[in-house]
């Protein structure tokens, strides 16, 4: 088992999360295609809406 996870380029894993996680984020800003996004899940926001870490995390 320890000689399949040394074989594993840890760095790579790294850079691809931290990359999946900008786009991911930069993918669900209103100025991208937040608003699409919102009217593909049915979600309509309050008046006081104010996006929080969680809003881009659970999706």
């Amino acid at each position: 088992m320890n000689i399949a996870l040394s074989g594993i380029n840890w760095f790579a894993i790294i850079i691809a999360t931290i990359s999946y996680s900008a786009f991911s984020g930069i993918w669900h800003r209103q100025f991208a295609f937040g608003k699409k996004w919102e009217q593909a899940m049915g979600f309509e926001r309050p008046a006081n809406w104010k996006e929080s870490t969680i809003y881009y995390i659970v999706p």
